[in-house]
């Protein structure tokens, strides 16, 4: 699944693929670098079901390759859209 993270101030936007997600956050593999502690908007794709969702969060950690987002408190609609990716993915493992 696809993301797209708009980080706080000038700081721009990066996209990337999410390797993990839960309610608390997610990991996401990126080539872009991104400081840590950056505040964030994510928007992750999940290609309409469920319907996308836009979350509030921060970066808690970063590398070259990789970063790892703590979210903030979500909506409800994000964070049935997210449970509900969760439990396809449970069903598939």
């Amino acid at each position: 699944m696809e993301c797209r993270i708009v980080l706080g101030g000038a700081a721009g936007e990066v996209h990337g693929t999410v390797r993990n997600l839960n309610t608390s956050g997610m990991s996401v593999w990126t080539d872009e670098p991104v400081a840590p502690e950056s505040e964030c908007e994510v928007f992750l794709m999940f290609g309409g079901d469920p319907p996308d969702a836009q979350v509030q969060g921060w970066v808690v950690y970063a590398n070259q390759n990789a970063l790892a987002i703590q979210f903030d408190e979500l909506e409800p609609d994000a964070a049935e859209a997210i449970k509900t990716v969760m439990a396809r993915a449970l069903e598939t493992a």
